[in-house]
Parts: C-alpha cells; structure tokens; sequence
C-alpha cells in the first residue's frame, strides 16, 4: 500500500503497510518462507526498522490485538537515528517502543490495513464489488443486530427461471430458503480458520461462461432484446467479471441486428 510520511521534530518517519495474499494462493515455498500457517499468524504486525536494521518486529505495540483477521498484515516503519530518545531504544537498539506523537498516526493505519486485511481473507483475494453491482447473495442486519445472508431474489437467473416457468416460483423459493438455512457455518468457519483451499470460489473458465450466457441468451426472442440483457449482464454479479465474453457475445449481436 502506499507509504506515508510522518514529520517528527522535522525528521521522517516513513510508514508502509502491506497485505499477503490469502494463505490459500501461496505456494508451499511462500508458505514456509512466512514460518508456515502459526508465523504467518504470529508474525503480523510492525516491522521497526532503524537506518534499514531490523530492530523489532511482529507487534501491535498493544494498539491491537493479534487475530486472524489481521494476520496478513505487515507495516514497515523507518525511523531514523536522531530520533532514538523518541523511540526509547535500549542500549543494544534492539527494542523500540513508539512515542505518543507517533502512535495516533500508527493507529490511523492500523484501522486501514486491517480492514483491507479483513476483506483479503474474507474475499479470499478477490476484489470488492462495488455498490453498483447486483450481487448474487445479500447481507441483511436484524432487528435484534443479528446477520442474515439471503440469495438476491431480483438476480437476474432467478428471474429467467421463474420467467420461463411461472409455475415452479413457489418450489423455487422453497428450494433457496433450504439454501440459505442450510448453509454449514461451523465447518465454513473451522475451515476457514485452517485456512483450508476452499475450491467454491474458483472462477468459472470463459469458454464455460461463454456457453452459460449464450444459453441464457438463447430464450430471448429478438436481438434487440438480448443486447438489453447484455446490457444488465455488465453489472451483475458474476457475469461482471468476465467482460472480454460479455464484449464478445455484443459484437455478435450487434452482427445480428439489421439497420
């Protein structure tokens, strides 16, 4: 992520966070260089460094706690040697406590980092979405503060299915309410935590999205109208993600339709 700069009686102190991928797009080699799964977890944290000599590293300074949603974060800090005093080094500079000056900037990008760092081991390195998506799940907040995910009754296969079979709507939300309640949280989350490779977000390969959309296409009667799902197929999830199918499958329409 981007450095910052912090400005200590006119001397600089310069801060630069970074996040790993998610454990499950490491190689082995990668892994071990890390100190395997409990370094990767315990090694998070701060990296002090003083005139590019390591002096401290894997800690929060007790800004925060260690957890497993942080564990991918890292933060280089360079401090320069005129400001030891600050840093309260001992006497081997081997031990450098973070003055209170320094510590609330720190703690601005421990929020930021963290957070990225959450998402990258929720997203399992995939990229957010953005609000303008139609997502394929929804994330709703109870009256009593609880979660509840539900699969988006408006996306767009459900509407087709239902569109082309009218009749089956009332077996169909049978069928997701099943889903949706039958989700395994417990092994997900133990799982997760192993830092297991879930196989479930892996993406779906162009030429089999190619085929899947095409079918979709295949039940609109005019081209005019499957320009227009084209259209809404650009931002909905997770069609979005494959925009050299969606350019391709325009081109052909856009053959298809007479002036």
């Amino acid at each position: 992520m981007d450095t910052e700069t912090l400005v200590i009686r006119g001397k600089r102190i310069l801060v630069t966070p970074y996040i790993l991928p998610h454990i499950s797009k490491m190689t082995e080699e990668e892994k071990n260089q890390l100190g395997g799964k409990d370094g990767i977890r315990k090694r998070q944290g701060f990296y002090v460094y003083r005139n590019k000599r390591l002096l401290i590293w894997g800690t929060w300074f007790r800004m925060m706690r260690q957890g497993d949603l942080s564990k991918l974060a890292r933060v280089m800090v360079d401090i320069p040697n005129d400001l030891d005093d600050l840093w309260t080094l001992d006497i081997k500079k081997s031990h450098a406590i973070p003055p209170a000056e320094v510590r609330n900037s720190l703690q601005t990008v421990i929020d930021r980092i963290a957070d990225k760092s959450k998402r990258t081991w929720t997203f399992r390195g995939k990229k957010e979405t953005s609000d303008s998506v139609e997502h394929m799940w929804t994330r709703l907040k109870t009256p009593g503060n609880g979660i509840v995910y539900e699969i988006n009754r408006d996306h767009m296969l459900v509407d087709q299915i239902v569109a082309e079979a009218p009749e089956i709507r009332g077996k169909l939300e049978t069928l997701l309410k099943y889903i949706e309640r039958g989700i395994p949280l417990n092994q997900l989350y133990i799982d997760l935590n192993n830092d297991e490779k879930i196989e479930n977000d892996a993406d779906m390969g162009e030429q089999e999205m190619f085929k899947t959309l095409e079918q979709m296409l295949s039940v609109l009667p005019s081209s005019i109208m499957r320009c227009e799902m084209l259209e809404k197929i650009e931002h909905t999830d997770p069609f979005c993600g494959y925009p050299d199918v969606i350019r391709a499958l325009k081109a052909k329409e856009d053959g298809n339709v007479k002036p």
